[in-house]
C-alpha cells in the first residue's frame, strides 16, 4: 500500500523534525495534490516552512540533486 504525502509528512518527517532544533524548511514540488489544508495547518503547528518550487522549473533545480544529494 503506498504511503500518502500526509501520512509520510506526519508519521515520518514531523517525528524526525521535532528532534531537530531551529527552523525547518520542506521544499515540495508544485503538485496540487501535495497541498492540503491539513498539511498547511500541521506546518504551522510544527513551525515548519513549506515552500513549493515554481512550476516547470526542473531544469533549473536539477543541479540541487547533484550538489545536495551527492555522496
Amino acid at each position: 500500500m503506498p504511503l500518502h504525502l500526509e501520512d509520510w509528512f506526519y508519521k515520518l518527517l514531523v517525528r524526525h523534525l521535532r528532534k531537530t532544533p531551529g527552523k525547518k524548511l520542506v521544499i515540495g514540488d508544485n503538485l496540487s495534490s501535495h497541498l492540503s489544508p491539513y498539511l498547511i495547518d500541521k506546518c504551522k503547528e510544527e513551525n515548519i516552512y513549506f515552500v513549493c518550487l515554481p512550476p516547470n522549473s526542473t531544469y533549473i533545480t536539477q543541479p540541487l540533486d547533484v550538489l545536495i544529494f551527492s555522496d
